[in-house]
């Protein structure tokens, strides 16, 4: 990843202090910040991080929210989330404007991007309801849905796993082995469903159930 080392200011997260602590090990000019560092170290490894006497932290549920330094130019996340507001806390921290730096590389090793869509392209909307709603990239509903079910539910009310009949009525699939029988196939988490894919013997018995996965896998 070339881009990287262009980079001057690299925030890095991961899930544990394990994690952290042996990363930093393999990176030049890196310092480990989480919630049991000394107020005294964070404080010092900040202070290092902005002067660019440190070029990397990897970090641990911090260094988030008010965490203020517009000349980060590089965020690099290893840590899995289902909360759209930590990902979003989390990438703006790179949008600060600052005259020294043209953007800010976003890179993402477990799949937020995917899965909530550019952080550029998120927009709230009045539903109708007592909150609002938020929608990503292509219309995507992010919020008051299951997580498993973000790609399918757009603004509009639209459901992408619904299939339709000649006749206009909703035709589901419903799951007929496993631990999901009698699921509509579309409630499967996408995980689940891609393991079925690869380990599932596929049959005359099952063929449609396989046909269902395979569609609702190429819902964009």
């Amino acid at each position: 990843m070339q881009n990287i080392h262009d980079r001057k200011s690299i925030l890095v997260a991961v899930p544990t202090i394990e994690q952290a602590t042996n990363l930093a090990k393999r990176i030049p000019q890196a310092a480990v910040v989480h919630g049991g560092t000394p107020k005294d170290e964070r404080k010092r490894i900040i202070e290092e991080f902005r002067n660019q006497q440190i070029r990397v932290i990897v970090q641990v549920n911090v260094l988030t929210v008010g965490f203020d330094y517009p000349e980060l130019d590089c965020l690099i996340t290893g840590r899995p989330t289902a909360s759209i507001s930590w990902w979003y806390q989390f990438v703006g921290r790179g949008t600060r404007i600052h005259d020294e730096k043209e953007n800010c590389l976003v890179v993402d090793f477990v799949g937020s991007v995917e899965k909530f869509g550019k952080v550029e392209e998120l927009y709230y909307k009045d539903t109708g309801g007592e909150e609002w709603e938020l929608f990503g990239e292509g219309k995507k509903q992010i919020t008051g849905i299951p997580m498993h079910e973000i790609g399918i539910h757009l603004e509009g009310g639209i459901n992408l796993s619904e299939k339709k009949t000649e006749d206009g009525d909703i035709e589901k699939v419903y799951m007929t082995f496993g631990k999901y029988k009698g699921k509509p196939v579309a409630s499967v988490p996408p995980y689940y469903r891609k393991w079925m894919i690869d380990n599932i013997t596929w049959g005359p018995w099952n063929m449609k159930v396989k046909e269902e996965i395979e569609r609702l896998a190429n819902i964009k």
